[in-house]
């Protein structure tokens, strides 16, 4: 499933107003997720006859959404931290829009690529029956070695990284695994293979702890993230400036206070304040 703006998707299968039908798509994308190597179970009725049940042997659920991180951080709420839904994802976070070029050469694609896509193209598949068509990759005794390191290392970082964050490392060694397995273009699956696949993950796991310090249930919540990644964004900000940059804030200077206290306490954030009495917030996130 290729889909635009999928966090308008989400926000609708997950928002207070969302019916039971739309909330049903957010299990069922965790239920495939975890049940890929089984069967996904359909609803079963009282007359199996006129409404069967209808089972998926080995579901291959693949998505690719894009959004906007404003739209997506909508769309989820801490509870998605807990229950495991965001860690099921690969997240790529995109911070510069690539500059549009005006004069566009055109070459022929590497003859190589071309044949690769020749022979996925000629591959039988049988998408809409019961048994998939299934072949083995193996994990050579190196690779694996350097998979287990690795697994071994999230480990660690799970049990150092405070709840509810470690839920959002908890799948990081089994998408590197998946991952691994589709990138190799042969039998075996190499340190290469593995080497990039926890690259991607490495990359993924940075943008999902960013998105994640970005999500809030309520608008006080929402409050302070804006004005810790407002100061985050520039390093270093004056008083006067901060405040001309929060007139969002609903409580005004008390609330705005409150929330500058809270990222200090923290060590967020540290002020300074010069003779002139100007004081200027640094972020140390």
């Amino acid at each position: 499933m290729v889909m635009d703006e999928i966090g308008r998707y989400l926000g609708n299968a997950s928002g207070k107003m969302a019916g039971s039908h739309q909330k049903e798509i957010i299990d069922y994308i965790i239920k495939t997720f975890s049940n890929a190597n089984s069967v996904l179970k359909g609803r079963e009725y009282a007359d199996n006859k006129k409404n069967p049940t209808i089972d998926i042997n080995q579901p291959h659920f693949c998505c690719l959404g894009s959004t906007v991180e404003e739209r997506l951080k909508a769309a989820c709420t801490s509870s998605e931290i807990v229950d495991g839904f965001l860690n099921r994802w690969i997240v790529m976070g995109v911070r510069e829009r690539v500059a549009r070029r005006e004069k566009v050469k055109f070459a022929e694609p590497p003859r190589e690529l071309v044949e690769r896509i020749q022979s996925l193209a000629a591959r039988e598949y049988n998408h809409y029956t019961a048994d998939p068509i299934l072949r083995e990759v193996r994990f050579t005794p190196e690779a694996w070695d350097y998979f287990i390191v690795y697994r071994r290392e999230m480990d660690k970082k799970i049990e150092a990284t405070p709840y509810p964050l470690n839920a959002l490392y908890a799948r990081t060694a089994e998408h590197v695994e998946k991952l691994a397995l589709t990138i190799s273009d042969s039998e075996d699956v190499l340190i290469a293979d593995v080497k990039a696949a926890i690259e991607i993950v490495t990359y993924s796991n940075i943008s999902i702890m960013h998105f994640a310090g970005l999500i809030s249930d309520n608008e006080q919540e929402g409050q302070f993230v804006k004005v810790r990644e407002l100061i985050k964004e520039v390093g270093t900000i004056r008083r006067n400036e901060l405040t001309r940059k929060t007139q969002f804030i609903i409580g005004g200077e008390k609330r705005r206070n409150e929330i500058l206290e809270a990222l200090i306490g923290t060590g967020e954030v540290t002020f300074e304040k010069d003779e002139k009495g100007s004081v200027t917030f640094t972020s140390r996130m």
